[in-house]
């Protein structure tokens, strides 16, 4: 792993300014705005013979510098960790520095293993000398001298280096080591959370910096995801490490490092924003892995004032920190080996100096070293073996072994609750949670609150910090601590969990409704029917496939399920990334202990064994598994569930979606065996004329949940879908009550995924997600199932508010500058849509829906410029693109046809594709045209809908 990581680290930066487009630059060439500097190399190939980084050298011109991999030796035992490498040269005192510039990989390997408590400048005389008073620094592209010119270097001690000098020295002064040799590079090694050099980690403006160049949040973001999560340096690095002590520098390093650990804190994850001397206090342990008998390896945690810019700081400290080294040393986890004056190597194996690709030097340890992959029971010295096959075989295993320690340790930090209990800081983007919840700000909500988990609250007041409800209490009782300076929304409203919706085909729900020319049997009719490839799936699959408008698609499906209270949903297909953090999706959900992602069976299954076998692999893995089951009224439908049955398939991970073909017997089968179902009442009216019966699915117990399908030919959301829900049932003879929808698309919309154990309720030590409506009726689950969008005032995300009424907004003191404002039922609402991990940050909802008329105006020219577009240098921008979760046809499709007797012509009396069609408003309630539409096509019993959408 450490050899890999050099061969990564070095070329990193150069390929992205290489191949990337200048049209839309990767976020990490953000770090060439530092400009460029002098910069040196040897005169000759390969590693310097000896030790050190005062080597002769060669002027190689002004450069951007290169990424940094960890400075000193591997397996030192101190690990010290910043946000990013310092920049010498950009201040005016230092303009005569100079930065390495290798072409070669032994001496980029020789120059990060060896380098110690300082950089290297040019002497000032010759510098002057040689400048001959003409201008410099970063933005002077100018070369000092001709390239390749022997220059003279000298040592230019780095301050924070020094800094950690006086750690080692202060440690073995304590100790009484006499003829030590502690040095930092070899005893301490240090360390970035993210690879290239600027003068300081600047995501916004500093106006006490102007010159400072500010990344922004969306390219700090990208960054971020880049070099800490997508390629994990730091983080493979430590591993590969191991280190028994890690010193963690600054506040701006301390946040993002806490939330990147996550569960891996033994014991409570420590408060970032705690003073230096109650987190010194604290024994603070990261729990880095298991060994194979047994043994624990962690490294206690300090965390500091920044070792230069807080000198006095850090300083004032140095006692307390040797303090807490010398607990280590008496502890056994730190040990001095007198015969060779350093402290004892970490435990695992290491190759970076020696290998089977270069050599660097010798190690200087290789005694010490000792194997991860076959601890024996007592630990003892790594031998090479007596081939090199058992050598290569050694260093595979030790390779494996540190990958599977890696994936355990970056799964319990990304499922951890420790982590959400983390305080927000400056650096929001380093960690691998949703960030927003942890940095969301306390919050009180003031109103009726309908828990679904007990009695409705008429005065009650619900807590909300950093994502989760602190504390559900009435109105009267002294407010928790923590919360005296909190906002506080006095709603005049009702306070619900926020909505689920279980089922969707989001990409699609910018297409109005589809007026279905006549009643299908089975799905696999509908699918292949002309009126509908031309009119939704074609359309979607256009708007999908350029870049620009699937961007616009996702930011207006985004904001249509906030404006109908949902907070979560299903039907992301395999853009799961591009859904993250405004709305929570149950396909990737980024935290699985508490909300295990859950699969999605879209496609009928083949009645095999081999596809039997696959689907109960599935079943066993996940906690819950949609899968679209019996999806018509035919026969055909029918028996897709006896295969299910016959092949014992019928678990309790299993989610049946619209389950419209199963008969009685069908579903006590579902519920004796635990599994859920998921009713989209409007879609089967639509398509088929009917849907399931509900006197089946309450009879016979089964929990279940709504799904709105999709715009086209379902609700335009959850408000609605309720309202549909309420009349089938009065239609079948079989009312539910209105508190039983409310349940449905809350706690047991919940249960259906598996994740009710911190959402659909509203109790402590939940996730918070909430909705408010006006309080129009007495009866407050009949408050909901009646309200429409024009009855939402307030949507909140993992603690986060994102959507309502404009003075509701500003109430909870969200950031003017975060809010977008736009207009539902006549009235003034606001939108928070900024969201750090987002890939589509800086798409605002006015520019989506522009975007998108204009594209739906025009699909057949839209088209043919993405034809025109097919061979444009690729970018950033140009890769962004939607995966249709329906993009080709079932193998039942053509079997459904057949049985019913029906052979749909795929493009009877019609071009390929409509020339327009018209974008599908966010709400019913703002649809002029659309219950003339649905009069055409729904059932005479669903005629009533209309008349709740009648507001004063």
């Amino acid at each position: 792993m450490e050899v890999q990581l050099v061969l990564e680290v070095m070329p990193c930066q150069a390929m992205r300014r290489t191949f990337d487009s200048v049209e839309t630059p990767h976020p990490c060439t953000y770090f060439t705005e530092w400009g460029h500097y002098h910069s040196y190399d040897y005169p000759k190939e390969g590693a310097p013979p000896n030790p050190g980084i005062l080597q002769p050298s060669v002027y190689a011109g002004k450069r951007a510098p290169i990424p940094e991999t960890l400075s000193g030796c591997r397996k030192a035992p101190i690990m010290c960790v910043g946000i990013n490498p310092n920049l010498p040269g950009f201040r005016n005192q230092d303009h005569h520095s100079v930065h390495p510039y290798f072409e070669d990989y032994l001496q980029y390997a020789h120059y990060f293993r060896y380098r110690s408590t300082a950089k290297l400048a040019m002497p000032r005389a010759e510098y002057e000398h040689d400048l001959a008073g003409r201008p410099d620094g970063p933005a002077v592209k100018r070369p000092l001298v001709p390239l390749k010119s022997t220059i003279n270097l000298e040592p230019a001690p780095v301050t924070m280096y020094l800094q950690y000098q006086k750690v080692l020295d202060g440690l073995a002064a304590a100790e009484g080591w006499t003829g030590h040799h502690l040095l930092v590079g070899e005893d301490l090694c240090y360390a970035n959370m993210v690879a290239c050099a600027s003068a300081a980690w600047v995501v916004e403006p500093r106006p006490q910096n102007p010159e400072y160049p500010a990344m922004g949040t969306e390219r700090a973001t990208g960054i971020v995801n880049e070099c800490f999560h997508s390629r994990q340096y730091f983080l493979r690095q430590m591993l590969q490490t191991l280190p028994a002590v890690v010193i963690v520098l600054s506040k701006t390093t301390t946040r993002p490092f806490i939330r990147a650990m996550g569960g891996n804190f033994i014991g409570p994850a420590p408060n970032p924003d705690a003073d230096w001397d109650t987190l010194l206090a604290q024994n603070i342990r990261v729990r880095f892995l298991t060994l194979p008998n047994g043994t624990e390896l962690s490294a206690r945690v300090l965390f500091v004032p920044h070792a230069s810019s807080a000198q006095v700081d850090f300083n004032a400290r140095l006692g307390k920190i040797v303090g807490i080294l010398r607990e280590e040393v008496a502890a056994g986890r730190l040990m001095f080996n007198a015969a060779s004056g350093h402290l004892s190597r970490t435990p695992g194996a290491c190759q970076f100096c020696t290998n089977a690709l270069y050599q660097i030097g010798k190690c200087d340890y290789e005694s010490e070293l000792t194997s991860l992959a076959q601890v024996p029971a007592a630990p003892g010295p790594l031998a090479a073996g007596p081939t090199a096959r058992t050598a290569e075989d050694k260093v595979r295993a030790e390779n494996a072994f540190h990958a599977q320690a890696l994936g355990r340790f970056i799964a319990k930090a990304a499922s951890s609750e420790a982590a959400a209990r983390a305080a927000g800081g400056a650096l929001e983007v380093v960690q691998p949670l949703d960030v927003d919840p942890l940095t969301s700000k306390p919050l009180v909500l003031r109103g009726k609150v309908v828990t679904m988990a007990g009695p409705v609250i008429e005065n009650g007041a619900v807590y909300l910090r950093n994502g989760k409800i602190a504390a559900v209490l009435k109105t009267a009782d002294p407010a928790p601590p923590g919360f005296q300076a909190a906002p506080v929304v006095d709603t005049n409203g009702v306070i619900y969990p926020g909505l689920i919706d279980l089922h969707n085909h989001l990409a699609f729900n910018v297409i109005p409704l589809w007026e279905v020319p006549r009643k299908f049997n089975n799905r696999g009719e509908w699918r292949t029917n002309g009126d509908y490839k031309r009119n939704i799936y074609r359309p979607g699959d256009i708007l999908a496939k350029n870049p620009e408008s699937a961007r616009a698609v996702t930011r207006y499906v985004e904001a249509k399920l906030l404006v109908g209270g949902v907070t979560t949903s299903q039907g992301v297909g395999k853009n799961r990334k591009d859904y993250r953090g405004i709305v929570r999706n149950f396909e990737d959900a980024d935290d699985p202990n508490n909300l295990p992602n859950v699969a999605n069976e879209l496609f009928d299954l083949r009645p095999t064994a081999a596809s039997a076998n696959e689907f109960r692999e599935l079943l066993g893995k996940r906690q819950a598994v949609m899968h679209h089951l019996a999806e018509g009224i035919d026969d055909l439908s029918a028996n897709l569930f006896t295969f299910l049955k016959d092949n014992d398939l019928v678990k309790s991970s299993l989610v049946a979606i619209h389950a419209l073909g199963l008969r009685a017997a069908d579903f006590t089968v579902l519920a004796n065996a635990g599994a859920k179902v998921v009713w989209s009442p409007l879609s089967n009216c639509l398509l088929y004329g009917k849907t399931l019966k509900i006197s089946n699915l309450t009879s016979a117990s089964v929990t279940f949940g709504l799904g709105c399908d999709w715009s086209p030919s379902g609700s335009k959301n959850l408000l609605q879908e309720m309202k549909v829900a309420r009349l089938a049932a009065a239609n079948d003879g079989t009312p539910i009550s209105d508190e039983d929808l409310c349940k449905a698309v809350t706690i047991n919309g919940a249960k259906v995924a598996a994740w009710d154990r911190v959402l659909g309720t509203i109790e402590k030590d939940k996730y918070a997600d909430v909705m408010v409506l006006s309080n129009r009726q007495a009866d407050a689950y009949k408050n909901m199932v009646d309200a429409t969008e024009a009855d939402v005032r307030l949507v909140i995300v993992a603690g986060v508010p994102r959507y309502g009424e404009q003075a509701v907004m500003t109430a909870t003191q969200m950031p003017a500058a975060d809010l977008e404002s736009i207009v539902v039922a006549g009235r003034a609402y606001a939108l928070n849509l900024k969201h750090t991990l987002s890939p589509i940050s800086g798409v605002t909802f006015a520019k989506a829906e522009q975007t998108l008329k204009t594209a739906m105006a025009d699909l057949r020219g839209w088209s043919a410029q993405r034809v025109a577009d097919g061979f444009a240098p690729q970018s950033a921008e140009a890769e962004y693109t939607i995966e249709l979760d329906m993009d080709h046809d079932d193998w039942m499709d053509a079997a459904q046809r057949s049985a019913s007797g029906i052979v749909e012509p795929l493009d009877a009396d019609g071009p390929w594709i409509a020339q327009s069609v018209s974008l599908d408003p966010l709400t019913v309630i703002d649809d002029p045209g659309y219950f003339a539409r649905f009069d055409r096509i729904a059932p005479a019993f669903l005629s009533p809908l209309k008349d709740l959408y009648q507001h004063p």
